[in-house]
């Protein structure tokens, strides 16, 4: 039954796997990407006879191939090792055991599953065929109530999303789940106002950097948000996400007014590390702000040193040529070139590091560096990245400090700061207290304390120099 002629009539052999009410489609028994997934939420599931194959029928379904010919931006392929559904959990154990030949005929909305014996008796075989029958029912059935308690106070809330913490009845747990309104994101994307792609890419790359950040190489930096389970029913995308605290950057800020360059700076090193994760896995976040830095929930304050990052509705995997395409992010924090760039005109993957130049501006003094009367005026100076130190809120700030931020703030990305530079930066390693001079001194590491010193005075001269000079007007070409 499993011969080659039949594989070429009725396609080739998959095999599926059901987590919650997803069935993820996969090319071989050990891949570990899936080339297909079909939610299976309000679906009906019937059995009949095709000759000598029964017949498993999922009715008024929709399937969205996310194999290696996929796109997750306009003009991008997904890479084939990033599938968004690639890390979503293990194959369950009744499924693994059995293949399946698939077949979808879109105008119908119908997803059709030829189940073949492979080597057991009729009566396993029509026992393993009844399980798989009844947990596809349940799939199909499942709702959210099945899966969280959810509680009522809003911790989040955006266009057409809104984020409120969670208890796992598995296993009692708390965490944070989105819930996505399609009616609303849809209306969004009709009137031009969202990309269509947003969601699949929020999940293609919160996924893939959750998979990555449990790599041993990865686990110290920790700085995102990590995506744990997908979930979808007819009104809603639910994604179950890490629960962070209710006081996001953007709040913390607000109610210090500025940080201190200590803080900052512990703020900047962390967020660094998370972007140079980032570049390694070839993503950009695209929306790096205030509001979109979350902390761990803790009662220790030194938590508020950990800072995570949140929302890759905007993130992007970088093309096979090095660059990003899209006009995207949030005025006041965009890097130049994107908002230079034309029609399917790419850039470099620097843009994270100059809205971390706004940021870290932001912290220090209590506002952003560009301003504006509207909204075109704000992208018009964003764009000139024209920005200076005044000195009402400046004077008290560290030469090392400025100098960072006119690195970052660069407008030509070739010439910004990396994540690399970030971290070896004399202002970063001064507020480290892995370099504290009675540390080092203690230690009698004098090799270390000395190398230290004199980049440190390097750079507070070099600074100074360009510092006396314009100061209160810095224009970066």
């Amino acid at each position: 039954r499993n011969s080659q002629s039949d594989n070429k009539a009725n396609g080739e052999t998959r095999w599926f796997v059901c987590k919650y009410n997803n069935l993820f489609e996969f090319d071989s028994k050990n891949a570990h990407e899936p080339c297909g997934v079909a939610s299976l939420s309000g679906s009906e599931v019937a059995l009949s006879k095709s000759g000598d194959r029964i017949v498993l029928s999922l009715f008024d379904n929709r399937i969205s191939g996310h194999g290696r010919d996929s796109k997750c931006e306009t003009g991008t392929s997904a890479p084939s090792s990033r599938g968004p559904a690639a890390y979503l959990g293990s194959h369950g154990s009744r499924l693994d055991k059995l293949a399946f030949s698939y077949a979808a005929k879109r105008p119908q909305r119908v997803v059709e599953l030829w189940i073949e014996e492979q080597g057991q008796s009729e009566s396993n075989n029509n026992e393993s065929l009844r399980i798989i029958f009844q947990k596809l029912r349940t799939a199909a059935d499942l709702q959210i109530e099945d899966l969280y308690l959810v509680y009522n106070n809003k911790i989040g809330q955006g266009r057409f999303a809104h984020v409120v913490p969670a208890q796992r009845k598995d296993d009692g747990s708390m965490c944070a789940v989105k819930f996505v309104n399609k009616r609303d994101f849809w209306s969004l994307v009709e009137v031009g106002k969202e990309r269509n792609d947003t969601i699949s890419r929020e999940i293609a790359t919160q996924l893939y950097l959750t998979h990555l950040s449990q790599d041993r190489s990865e686990k110290r930096c920790g700085g995102i948000v990590k995506l744990r389970d997908i979930f979808e029913t007819k009104d809603f995308l639910v994604m179950e996400m890490d629960l962070m605290d209710r006081v996001d950057l953007f709040q913390l800020v607000s109610k210090k007014k500025r940080l201190s360059e200590n803080h900052t700076a512990r703020i900047i090193k962390h967020l660094a590390k998370t972007i140079q994760m980032l570049w390694r896995a070839k993503i950009a976040h695209r929306d790096l702000k205030l509001s979109n830095i979350v902390f761990p929930v803790s009662s220790d304050k030194s938590a508020y040193l950990r800072p995570k990052l949140t929302d890759f509705g905007m993130a992007a995997f970088v093309d096979t040529d090095g660059l990003l395409k899209g006009r995207c992010g949030t005025p006041g924090y965009v890097a130049p070139e994107i908002l230079a760039a034309k029609p399917n005109q790419g850039y470099f993957n620097r843009v994270d590091m100059f809205s971390l130049g706004v940021i870290c501006y932001t912290l220090l003094c209590g506002y952003e560096p560009f301003f504006g009367e509207d909204e075109r005026k704000l992208i018009s100076s964003n764009k000139k990245a024209h920005f200076d130190f005044d000195d009402r809120e400046w004077s008290h700030i560290s030469i090392h400090a400025k100098n960072l931020i006119r690195g970052l703030l660069h407008k030509d990305p070739q010439q910004r700061l990396s994540p690399e530079q970030v971290l070896e930066h004399p202002w970063i390693l001064a507020n480290n207290s892995k370099f504290n001079r009675k540390e080092i001194v203690k230690k009698g590491d004098t090799t270390k304390l000395y190398k230290y010193e004199k980049e440190l005075d390097y750079n507070f001269e070099e600074s100074k120099s360009f510092d006396a000079k314009d100061d209160r007007s810095c224009v970066i070409s």
